[in-house]
């Protein structure tokens, strides 16, 4: 008996080591990744002196590159305004402990097998060098930089044999015999050191044992070795023999091994200044993945004697102005389109997220904004003011990340992770416009990106509405845990059936609101926590096939647009029936694992891994949760689709077998939603990342404050100054707000519509389950507030939803004007004083509209 439990206990530990070695051998595999994909490096650029500039010119913009330092200027004709690639007296900076940063065109950074990050400017490790070469074409000027850790590498021995070294040297005069002999250890296995290790030497070099070795002095000094450089040159040593000299030992070849190379592409278009950074052109060391760019972090930088202020797209948009003394604030950072889930995070303290890129600067009585065009998904906006990161300067500027990698546990017992890297940078074109205006408006801003995306999008026409959109949610069922047959089991729990909707839907048409759009969540697939969209199943507790008909053909008979609302890109698990198998189906984390996705906690900030996950969708199958929602509008004759995720999230998938970026995915969804569109079905998304203006007919939960960072001074409407009249959008809903007062005055000042979540059901019933989100959803507890805000907001705003805003301010810290093309001015007052401007008195917390035709 003993000797079975042994033999079993030896088997059993024996399984276990082989499972551990297994799997560090995986992720050891899995950890090489990236550098069995990195590119071979190049040859080190050198710049030789061609030109004494580079110019380029058209109508609008002179562009003129300094060869010397690859640094340039803009100059707009129109004013004669200069805008500066660097500041001109950065070495002047009494703050700059880093002066090299603000004399970059590029900062890079590269991570080790550790995760360890470590920043190059490209500056001090590139063009003090004279590393980089400039290439001129019809249209474009390209900088070419190898920037890192580099040593210029002079043709003259590294280490040879004593025979070999006196063929040159009694080619020498005897004065330059003594300096090179003075600068080379002469290296005898007779006359060696106490402190030489004898056997290390031979094996560095293996000449030895038959004759002495001259080796370089590591000591010596460059300029030393300048003037070496040409006593060789001069008694015939050529670049064959310095190749050949060094292939001869092995340890005494000269290695660069951080040594990455990128290019710049600037071309004036009719628009602006285009810079593109071509990701194929980028290469880097295997075990030196490079994983970021700043690009242009110091393009038109503010001193502390400029006056002027920096744009930045947080909310609606917000304003950082110069030298506002915030220096204990931390630098603004947001991600373009938020965080990629599929790169796993153990804690979320905040989201960063903003839905357009762009950001800009004013200074003095000109401005640009900056539109990022191409990888906008992997680029983050940054702002800082002077007193901060070390320097005098104001500026604002995207990064871009350029390989993704996360730590992978290779084992409970192990405290080192493996971190493991995303194959491939994108086959992409880093791509970003700056547009130069004649004035120090944010609204001026704000009409340029208009124009730019009346452009992109030319689905964008201009509105009709006669009176104020409204978006009503109205919620069919929540998952709750329920005794069946006497055992507690989640399942769907009306909270609206069927029939309940018509009910409430006709109410609000009865109470005057005649723009109405209606989206239906809850309504498919087991509720709100909608099971995958493999099939439309409708939910039995909230009525029968007939009784879903019914409500489709009110909504229809009555012209009310009725939007069908679904998860397209994320599944829970719940069930071995519902169509989902996480295996075949999920996205992948970098490590290749499923990318799994935990709910936060709002206090300890990390993964509730008790709370059930969710997965992430690999992209074929989002696209066919897609078509399948669209089919179902289709079938129920709905007006269109609503998504809780497509425009509001955005994602890659790291499935080293079904690779896709987050760019080729927020394109190949797009592509697919508007097929929908194309056939006549409307769109509503939550947010609105920009790319999905492309489809996209109302956006609701739209984050018009943002967050409100410390170092931001204003907020202001800038993307809906770029949108107002073309696309409806709304805030958050009303009756759920934390302030629902506030959400109507933010709403007027940014032109927005309203939108209110509804259910039947009684919302204390809703305490003992997840969706605690409803607490003021209940119907008949709103529906009289929800008539009087209505009747107030319609018969002020109603008329305007058809005009565009042509010009904005805020007056005081608490009150803002909004204008728009026909005159009418919207006053917000957020103060609890009334306040008296040009003979208009608008009260407290409250909002007035005068003038107009």
């Amino acid at each position: 008996m003993e000797k079975k439990k042994s033999t079993w206990i030896r088997t059993l530990v024996l399984a276990l080591v082989c499972l551990i070695i297994g799997g560090l051998f995986i992720a050891l595999m899995l950890s090489k990744t990236s550098g069995e994909e990195a590119k071979e490096q190049k040859e080190i650029r050198n710049y030789v002196e061609d030109k004494s500039e580079y110019v380029m010119e058209n109508d609008d913009l002179k562009f003129v590159l300094d060869p010397s330092t690859t640094w340039f200027t803009v100059t707009k004709k129109s004013t004669g305004e200069v805008w500066y690639s660097n500041p001109v007296d950065a070495d002047s900076d009494p703050l700059a402990k880093k002066k090299n940063k603000l004399k970059s065109t590029a900062i890079i950074k590269y991570s080790t097998s550790q995760g360890v990050e470590t920043d190059y400017d490209n500056y001090d490790n590139s063009i003090a060098l004279g590393f980089y070469e400039i290439e001129e074409g019809s249209d474009y000027v390209k900088v070419y930089y190898s920037c890192g850790n580099v040593k210029k590498e002079y043709t003259i021995p590294v280490a040879v044999p004593e025979s070999r070294m006196n063929e040159f040297l009694l080619k020498m005069e005897k004065s330059d015999q003594r300096k090179v002999k003075e600068y080379y250890r002469k290296i005898d296995l007779k006359k060696l050191r106490a402190t030489d290790d004898k056997a290390a030497l031979v094996a560095k070099y293996p000449d030895l044992e038959t004759e002495p070795v001259y080796e370089l002095r590591d000591n010596t000094k460059e300029h030393l070795k300048e003037k070496m450089e040409v006593m060789f040159a001069n008694v015939g040593y050529t670049p064959e023999d310095y190749q050949a000299d060094l292939e001869r030992y092995e340890k005494a070849e000269s290695k660069n091994d951080k040594l990455f190379n990128f290019s710049m592409v600037y071309r004036l278009t009719e628009d602006g200044l285009k810079v593109e950074v071509p990701l194929d052109d980028m290469d880097y060391p295997a075990k030196y993945p490079l994983v970021e760019i700043d690009v242009l972090p110091f393009f038109g930088a503010g001193s502390t004697e400029d006056e002027g202020y920096m744009f930045v797209p947080e909310g609606g948009g917000s304003i950082i102005n110069f030298n506002n003394g915030k220096n204990n604030s931390a630098a603004y950072l947001a991600n373009v389109y938020g965080a990629d889930t599929a790169i796993p995070r153990k804690f979320v303290v905040h989201e960063t997220k903003v839905e357009y890129p762009v950001f800009g600067m004013a200074k003095n009585n000109s401005s640009f904004i900056c539109i990022i065009e191409q990888g906008e998904s992997y680029a983050s906006i940054n702002a800082d003011i002077s007193g901060n990161d070390n320097n005098s300067y104001n500026n604002v500027f995207s990064s871009y990340q350029t390989l993704h990698y996360e730590a992978y546990d290779v084992s409970k017992k192990s405290n080192t992770p493996v971190y493991v890297f995303e194959k491939n940078m994108p086959h992409e074109t880093l791509s970003q416009e700056y547009r130069f205006l004649d004035s120090n408006s944010y609204v001026d801003m704000a009409l340029a990106y208009r124009e730019y995306l009346l452009k992109k999008y030319p689905n964008l026409e201009k509105n009709t509405d006669d009176s104020t959109p409204v978006a009503v949610e109205i919620v069919g069922a929540i998952d709750k845990v329920q005794r069946k047959l006497g055992l507690p089991v989640s399942a769907p729990w009306k909270v609206t059936s069927y029939k309940e909707a018509i009910d409430i839907i006709q109410q609000i048409k009865d109470a005057g609101v005649d723009n109405l759009s209606i989206k239906l969540s809850g309504w498919v697939n087991g509720g709100v926590n909608q099971k995958i969209l493999k099939k439309t199943k409708l939910i039995s507790e909230l009525g029968g096939k007939k009784d879903f008909k019914k409500l489709m053909n009110y909504v229809n008979d009555n012209n009310i647009p009725l939007y069908l609302n679904g998860f397209v890109e994320y599944a829970y698990d719940d069930s071995k029936f519902d169509g989902f198998v996480a295996y075949r189906d999920s996205a992948k984390y970098p490590s290749q694992e499923k990318a799994k996705i935990y709910h936060y906690n709002i206090v300890s900030y990390e993964d509730e891994d008790w709370n059930d996950p969710y997965f992430l969708l690999k992209p074929s199958v989002i696209n066919q949760n897609i078509v399948n929602l669209g089919k179902a509008a289709k079938d129920y004759n709905a007006a269109g689709i609503a998504f809780e995720d497509y425009g509001n999230i955005s994602n890659a998938n790291y499935d080293r077998r079904d690779l896709h970026t987050r760019s080729e995915c927020n394109t190949m969804q797009t592509e697919e939603v508007k097929k929908i569109a194309d056939a006549g079905y409307g769109v509503m998304v939550n947010s609105g990342n920009e790319y999905s203006l492309a489809v996209a007919d109302f956006i609701t939960h739209m984050d018009l404050p943002g967050s409100q960072y410390a170092i931001i001074d204003e907020n202001v409407p800038f993307y809906q100054i770029a949108l107002h009249g073309y696309v409806n959008y709304a805030a958050e809903p009303i009756n759920l707000a934390g302030d629902y007062k506030q959400n109507i005055l933010e709403s007027a000042e940014a032109g927005a519509a309203l939108y209110f979540t509804f259910m039947e059901a009684d919302a204390s019933k809703t305490q003992t389950t997840p969706y605690t989100k409803y607490f003021g959803a209940e119907f008949d507890l709103w529906k009289e507030d929800m008539q009087a805000i209505y009747k107030d907001y319609n018969d002020k705003m109603g008329s305007l939803f058809n005009q565009t805003i042509v010009g904005h301010k805020n007056l005081t810290e608490k009150v803002a004007a909004t204008t728009y093309e026909n005159g009418s001015v919207v006053y917000v007052n957020y103060g609890e004083d009334e306040y008296t401007v040009e003979g208009v008195t608008i009260p407290a917390r409250s909002f007035v509209v005068e003038g107009g035709k």
